[in-house]
Parts: C-alpha cells; structure tokens; sequence
C-alpha cells in the first residue's frame, strides 16, 4: 500500500509494500554512503564551492572504495582529485573550504608542487573514524546562516593565501622534470632488456635442440 499524503504533500509514515522496500532500501550489491536532507539544505553545504563540494565528493568515493573501513586514512593524491575533474590550482584552497565549513579534516598533509604529489590523509567528518575511533562530528551544524558560512569562507582563504608558499624556481623544476623523465626512460629500457633476456633463455633449449640434430 502507498503512503499517503498531507496537506503540505509530504509523504505520511505508512505501510510499504515490496515495491517500496525494494526501491528504497540501500542497494545490496553497491557500496553507499549516506548523507540527510538537513545537511544538503544545511548553509554549510550551499556555501561550499563547486571545487570544494567536489572534494567532498571524491573522498566519499574514496570512503566507499575501501568498503567505508579506512575513514580517517583515506589516501588521495591532487592527480586523483584533478581525474575527478577539478583544477589542479583549485584543489588547495576547496579543501580548505571544505574543511573550515566542517566536511572533511585533514589527517596528514602531503607535498603538491610541481612533480612532487605525495599522499594527504583525509577522513570525512560526519562519519566515524574506522582507522583511530574517533567519533564523527557536526561541525556544519555551527553555521546557522549562509552569511555565517560565507564569512567563514573569506576566513579560510585569507588563512590559505597567507601560508608560507614553496617556492622554487622553474629552472629547478624544469631540471627536476628532465630527471624524472630520464629515470622513467632507463626504468623501462631496463624492464624491456629483463623481458628480452628472460625470453632468450626460454628460447635457449629449443636452439640446442635444433643444432644438435
């Protein structure tokens, strides 16, 4: 049976049938993750940049990844972020939105710059902590306004722009690029030479063989 309906046209508790057990049940053979109405409607979320809102995004892929077990441990480069479809010159200033506004924390921050891009920890805040116990928070729950959440917003950004920037020069990275390349040309000469000899001396028996008779 169908619920019905008030006055308003908000759907009344009511008796589902399979039907509706089936459709809104969370899919069986899917990893998911869950989120409720008052944090989508909540200013915290509205205030969030599309970058930002896409970071959030792509850790709760992450999360789901590993089976929602390694929350608080979620391991994500900037190439992972810019494959989802963010500017990589976005990534560092949505991520601080995205946690000023209460989203996500960051566990550990990695190295971003030129050729270097290792690994940050994230953990998404809304939910449990699987990787140390810690408990999930409501820190989006503080912004009672979207002029709240905004103001935190220009707060974030003037604490991001004024961090101490790495600098180096481009004939340094220019070089540091030369050196990344050539290394992964000799890697693979080195694998294609390994692959070549291996199938020589699988080929050794059968040349003996045929000088032999």
């Amino acid at each position: 049976m169908p619920r019905g309906a008030d006055n308003t046209g908000r759907s009344l508790p009511g008796p589902r049938d399979s039907l509706g057990k089936k459709i809104h049940s969370p899919p069986s053979d899917k990893q998911w993750s869950w989120v409720t109405e008052d944090m989508l409607g909540s200013p915290a979320w509205r205030a969030l940049s599309r970058p930002a809102r896409m970071i959030v995004e792509r850790l709760v892929v992450e999360h789901l990844r590993h089976s929602r077990k390694k929350n608080g441990n979620l391991k994500c480069l900037y190439d992972h972020f810019v494959e989802y479809g963010i500017r990589r010159a976005s990534i560092g200033l949505a991520i601080a939105h995205a946690q000023r506004l209460g989203w996500i924390d960051v566990i550990a921050t990695g190295k971003h710059y030129g050729a270097v891009d290792t690994t940050s920890l994230y953990r998404l805040a809304w939910l449990d902590d699987n990787y140390t116990g810690a408990r999930a928070t409501a820190r989006w729950r503080r912004f009672a306004t979207l002029e709240q959440a905004e103001r935190a917003i220009l707060e974030a950004t003037a604490a991001w722009r004024a961090r101490p920037a790495i600098k180096a020069s481009s004939k340094r990275m220019k070089r540091h690029h030369a050196k990344v390349a050539e290394a992964r040309k000799i890697i693979a000469e080195s694998e294609r030479l390994e692959n070549l000899g291996a199938r020589l001396e699988s080929a050794r028996p059968r040349m003996i063989d045929r000088l032999a008779a």
